[in-house]
């Protein structure tokens, strides 16, 4: 009896192979990829010299001109690229300001799902204004390493 369990099994293991179905191999490849990849964008990255130390202001100064010597950029090419940066920093809050207008359409119709892909088109136009506005912010100021906290206080809002 044992030999006709074994070749049932056999034919039953033959035609019905789960493992291989679910594609169980590349699965756990994908999951602890993942996993690693998780672990990586949550641990803080080691001491590096030139990232963790915050220079003074006079050699953050220096370090744009250092820069700016090494790319061959003159004033008139840092301010064209300052202007472009503030125009398409404004450009992203208008577009942001037309997707809220959508999203809200959207609300009041009852189309949900289009709500939210509306909303995140939101957020990101509003990531975009942001990001251009710091970039014009760190040109325009001639300096490297500005932090968030200037630019929102010197950048923005305008005090000193």
């Amino acid at each position: 009896m044992t030999k006709h369990m074994s070749k049932t099994r056999k034919l039953l293991g033959s035609l019905f192979r789960i493992r291989s179905w679910i594609d169980l191999d590349r699965i756990r490849t994908i999951s602890t990829s993942l996993f690693t990849g998780a672990i990586k964008l949550f641990t803080p990255p080691k001491h590096t010299p030139v990232a963790d130390e915050k220079l003074p202001p006079a050699e953050q100064v220096e370090d744009f001109k250092r820069v700016a010597s090494q790319y061959h950029l003159d004033n008139k090419a840092l301010n064209k690229t300052a202007f472009s940066l503030l125009y398409w920093s404004y450009c992203m809050i208008l577009f942001a300001v037309l997707l809220m207008a959508l999203f809200i359409y959207y609300l009041i119709a009852g189309s949900f799902k289009a709500c939210l892909l509306t909303f995140i088109g939101v957020g990101l136009a509003v990531i975009l204004a942001f990001r251009y506005h710091f970039f014009y912010y760190q040109v325009k100021q001639r300096k490297l390493g500005c932090t968030v906290k200037e630019w929102f206080q010197v950048g923005l809002l305008g005090r000193k």
